[in-house]
């Protein structure tokens, strides 16, 4: 028949053990800060939850929360409270930002695999054109032949 080789090509791989290490990577990072606003709470656990006043701005402050002075300094138990509540939302930040690493990596991971498998099949239909051009030419030849020999 031929005597050019065969062209085996084989689809790409999943990578579905790469994106499970990821989540349980994820989980792990909204464990430990799960944890940390227990601990926090833990903490500030024996202080009252005093209200916090909003200040009016100024050219010298900004519309975020203002403490009132007490005889020793600013109250502590707002402060605490203040602080808690920046740590929880720094918390909620941090593990969304995780979970957006995490969506973009699988994004990516899709979008290599797609790739990928685009390239195999590029590679396969120029494979299968190069079969049919080689067949179209034998067919010409054998009738060619064929003309020849009647």
């Amino acid at each position: 028949m031929s005597d050019t080789p065969a062209l085996h090509l084989v689809p790409p791989a999943d990578d579905t053990a790469a994106d499970s290490v990821a989540v349980d990577r994820i989980a792990d990072a909204k464990l430990e800060a799960l944890q940390a606003v227990a601990i926090i709470e833990q903490d500030t656990a024996g202080t009252s939850s005093a209200s916090i006043t909003t200040a009016h701005a100024t050219p010298l402050t900004t519309n975020g929360p203002r403490f009132p002075l007490r005889v020793r300094g600013y109250d502590r138990s707002q402060v605490d409270a203040r602080m808690l509540a920046e740590e929880r939302q720094r918390v909620e930040l941090e593990t969304r930002l995780l979970e957006r690493d995490h969506d973009i990596s699988t994004t990516s991971k899709q979008l290599e695999g797609t790739r990928r498998e685009l390239r195999y099949w590029h590679d396969r239909q120029a494979f299968i054109d190069s079969e049919l051009d080689r067949a179209r030419e034998e067919s010409a030849r054998l009738v060619a032949e064929a003309t020849v020999r009647a």
